[in-house]
């Protein structure tokens, strides 16, 4: 699909897709990938961008419409390494898989420091390999910035990851310590396993979406380190989401102010350890 936001012509072959092993009771499965571009589309990261986006039509995120399908995988990676393998892990998986393709990604670069120095935990993923490889899904990486104790994690996928890792870079550079993101790859079936080990680690924890906060995939994660980890908090989880508007602007101040960036996220760190 061209873009996420013209996933209604396809509602009716994603959900039969979804329930068809079920229905034959197992006898036939459906290895089918889905590729669409999702949520904010233009140059770079958000935060080094000078590139409109998608505006109104080409920008919605689009994983709260498929991750509460059962039956369906849904991916968003975050590098040009994970997309290749989870892409070609994708293609080997017996049940469909929508595979969302954040627009800033196709022509990202690696995630910078204040300074201009490319972030460590990242740097390696925009090599490609020209061989075959796969990554698992339902596995998340932990990507760890600074050193010594972690004192807030941040849940995060596709683009959020880099700004996550930028918003964590500046803050470890100012008060030390350790910041760890969790870039999840797969929303569902997500790394349930990872997401409690580092809220346990941490005991203070951050989910950053691209999506409009309404019913979101983000939310579904906040609430579930709520239900599952409340007794390991030592602060309420934030949680950074687009704007609640109709829709996405088109230049590039305006959609800065849309989506989370380094910069919010990186005063929402600021609170989040100060509590």
């Amino acid at each position: 699909i061209h873009l996420v936001d013209y996933h209604q012509s396809a509602t009716q072959t994603i959900r039969l897709a979804a329930r068809f092993a079920y229905q034959c009771c197992g006898n036939w499965t459906v290895p089918m990938i889905i590729r669409t571009k999702s949520g904010s589309g233009g140059g770079g990261p958000i935060s080094s961008s000078t590139v409109g986006g998608g505006g109104y039509g080409h920008s919605n995120a689009g994983e709260q419409w498929f991750t509460n399908i059962a039956g369906m995988i849904t991916i968003c990676p975050a590098t040009p390494f994970d997309a290749k393998g989870l892409l070609l892990e994708a293609a080997r998986a017996q049940s469909p898989v929508v595979f969302l393709e954040r627009g800033r990604l196709y022509r990202s670069e690696p995630p910078k420091e204040s300074d201009g120095t490319i972030i460590a935990a990242l740097a390696e993923y925009w090599h490609v390999p020209e061989g075959y490889y796969t990554l698992p899904i339902g596995k998340a990486r932990r990507l760890r910035i600074g050193a010594g104790p972690v004192s807030v994690a941040i849940i995060a996928w596709g683009t959020m990851v880099l700004e996550a890792c930028t918003a964590a870079a500046n803050i470890v550079k100012r008060v030390g310590g350790a910041i760890e993101i969790v870039d999840l790859r797969t929303l569902a079936p997500f790394d349930e396993e990872a997401v409690a080990t580092v809220v346990k680690e941490a005991n203070r924890v951050m989910v950053v979406t691209e999506e409009a906060d309404l019913t979101s995939f983000g939310r579904h994660i906040h609430s579930w380190i709520v239900q599952h980890c409340f007794y390991d908090l030592d602060a309420t989880p934030a949680f950074i989401s687009a704007v609640p508007a109709p829709a996405a602007p088109y230049n590039a101040p305006e959609e800065m102010a849309f989506y989370p960036s380094a910069k919010t996220i990186e005063q929402k760190l600021e609170e989040l350890l100060g509590e």
